[in-house]
């Protein structure tokens, strides 16, 4: 089994699937602390496992398409951002940075 589907080659998308991949990076995350910052939410592969550890979680989504579809599948905790991640300004705060890069 492919541990990701294809997306749109432009936007450099590449989406998980494999769930022992995604059960790994969501163990790896829950040893740290803090609220999360997910770069690139596509339909929300990590993003909806990830709110199993109860932190506000940060998604930033190029893709209008997926922006506006997960917004309506994420929980009040999780904000979904539609920008260029190159673009986004990032908090002061310290965040774990997550991701499918």
């Amino acid at each position: 089994m492919p541990t990701y589907r294809a997306g749109r080659h432009e936007l450099g998308q590449n989406f998980l699937t494999d769930r022992t991949t995604i059960d790994t990076i969501v163990d790896l995350v829950s040893r740290t602390a803090g609220p999360l910052i997910e770069i690139g939410s596509g339909g929300g592969a990590l993003t909806l496992p990830l709110q199993a550890l109860s932190r506000p979680i940060t998604v930033i989504e190029i893709d209008p398409r997926h922006a506006h579809e997960l917004r309506h599948r994420v929980d009040p905790s999780t904000t979904v951002v539609h920008t260029d991640f190159l673009q986004y300004r990032l908090p002061q705060a310290p965040h774990t940075v997550v991701g499918n890069l």
